[in-house]
């Protein structure tokens, strides 16, 4: 008898990552690896028959990929031969399998608990009805997890995951929250169908299938990568056995950090004196990982530079560049082109991140997602043009006040934001921003066009979609950054801003609506992506 692990990734390079890791810890234990791809899928005759279902948006048949390669990897097996099926961003305790075996014996499966709410609350009616469940021992079960499933080769097995994978298929029973049997859903619904795994629960349920008590739990973490930051963030609690593994294996562990990936932090000052020690210190105490700080002091004739310096902790690899009072967008570029990194962050010098491993965080949409260009802690939103602009056909670049050429709308920050969503809009604002690297040289930096500063980071999300049809977007962190100490320079014993600033954002203004009104409208997206 052989024990053997099954695997699906698809979404982003870094499930690849986690797929290849999860394999090799595996292996490491005596068990078989079966990594499947999507061309794995692909080449399957169920695939073939049903190509339109399998797609990424639906996660490749609202998740029928499970009981398809539980069916696939049994044909490569023997009779009496287990598997385990789980996601990638899972961890499993050596002493898993043996626990496993002790409590499945000869059952052809062992399930898991997952919801303790009743179903009613998550699963749509048409999959009550048409699986013959419509009644109350079903709609009032807890659910189970379809995550992590366990297997023995045998007739019986093949036979579930049968009838498993056809009710998969079966749109009415496992499709979007839509309605063929004419009959309502639960007022309970909360709007989502947990599908798969309802699937799974009323399976269970009609046919007495084994199902652990939940001590299962002590050897099983899911959502790894959760696990760590949790515990990196509020200090390690340790009471279950894979707890403790989860600390042994920490060092070179793709869930708990990326040594491969490279951060450059670019923090522009311009005379903060007052506060610089507090960012510095909010940035030296919180990012993790392999990192560089550029400081570009930018025209300062205060003891920014003294300050700053002195706050930075021991050993951080950091450069000081200094410039002559070029203001943000040139500051930002000067920054920029002596990055070595993978990742650039532009950091604001009235910005203190309070989020340990803040920057490890704000990386996670590059790593699951292969369009992404940009990821602010911010503000992400959307622009539109103003149909009652008296700015818009005006050649003079007024200094009383903001151009009314474009309005902002769609925003999507920590206020409105759940954590785990990552919010695409057209556009993001500066500040902590986080952009690919590589990307960025490709479209030759900020325009200085823009300078001395204000909607160069719009314009570069704008050339970043035409042209390598790369996406932005929210996904926030802990920080603080008052009104009040914003970086932009004042109106000279004032706290308005000076009357240069109206006049440049007037021309900005019109720079950007020229280069994108025509496009604005198709621009407008609001889509949101979930992280972990």
């Amino acid at each position: 008898m052989t024990w053997n692990l099954v695997t699906f990734a698809y979404g982003g390079k870094l499930y690849n990552i986690y797929q290849d890791y999860i394999s090799r810890l595996v292996t490491t234990h005596g068990l078989n690896s079966f990594k499947y791809s999507v061309e794995d899928i692909q080449n399957t005759e169920v695939y073939k028959q049903n190509p339109d279902y399998f797609v990424e948006d639906n996660k490749y048949g609202w998740c029928a990929w499970k009981p398809l390669l539980l069916l696939e990897t049994m044909k490569k097996l023997d009779d009496g031969d287990k598997i385990v099926l789980c996601d990638t961003e899972d961890v499993l305790h050596p002493q898993l399998f043996s626990y496993v075996d002790g409590v499945m014996g000869d059952d052809p499966c062992l399930l898991v608990m997952g919801d303790p709410n009743p179903q009613r609350k998550t699963v749509k009616r048409d999959c009550f009805v048409y699986m013959d469940c419509d009644e109350e021992a079903y709609w009032d079960s807890p659910q189970l997890e379809a995550g992590i499933t366990f297997w023995r080769v045998c007739d019986e097995a093949k036979a579930i995951l049968e009838e498993y994978l056809k009710w998969c298929l079966d749109e009415r029973v496992n499709g979007e929250d839509s309605n063929f049997s004419g009959k309502g859903n639960f007022s309970e619904f909360g709007g989502y169908s947990a599908k798969d795994q309802a699937i799974l629960t009323n399976l269970a349920l009609r046919d007495g299938l084994s199902v652990d008590s939940g001590a299962i739990r002590n050897y099983v973490e899911c959502n790894a990568d959760y696990w760590y930051q949790r515990n990196q963030q509020s200090g390690y609690t340790l009471h279950r056995p894979v707890d403790e593994y989860m600390v042994s294996i920490e060092d070179g562990c793709p869930y708990a950090n990326n040594n491969s990936i490279k951060h450059s932090l670019i923090l522009t000052v311009h005379n903060k004196e007052w506060l610089i020690d507090r960012v510095v210190k909010g940035i030296c105490n919180n990012t993790v990982g392999d990192y560089e700080l550029i400081f570009v002091f930018d025209g300062c004739s205060d003891n920014s530079q003294e300050v700053a310096l002195k706050a930075l902790k021991k050993g951080v690899d950091h450069k000081v560049l200094t410039a002559p009072d070029v203001f943000e967008t040139k500051a930002n570029n000067i920054g920029l082109r002596e990055a070595t990194g993978d990742l650039a962050i532009i950091i604001q010098d009235d910005m203190v991140i309070g989020e340990k491993g803040w920057n490890r965080r704000m990386q996670k949409p590059f790593l699951k997602f292969d369009d992404v260009f940009a990821v602010t802690a911010r503000t992400a939103h959307n622009y539109v043009f103003n149909p009652n602009s008296q700015h818009v056909n005006m050649e003079e670049d007024l200094d009383t006040g903001w151009c009314d050429i474009l309005r902002s709308c769609d925003e999507a920050d920590k206020s409105n934001t759940p954590r785990d969503t990552f919010a695409i809009r057209s556009t993001v604002n500066r500040g902590p921003l986080m952009i690919d690297l590589a990307d960025l040289k490709k479209l030759n930096y900020l325009d200085e066009e823009y300078s001395p500063q204000d909607m160069d980071d719009h314009d570069l999300m704008y050339r970043a979609w035409k042209e390598l049809k790369k996406v932005c977007g929210c996904y926030w962190i802990d920080m603080r950054s008052d009104t009040e100490w914003g970086g932009t320079r004042a109106a000279s014993g004032g706290t308005e801003p000076a009357p240069w600033l109206y006049k440049t954002q007037h021309k900005n203004s019109k720079i950007f609506y020229k280069r994108n009104g025509d496009i604005l409208n198709d621009r407008k997206i609001v889509v949101n992506r979930k992280v972990s």
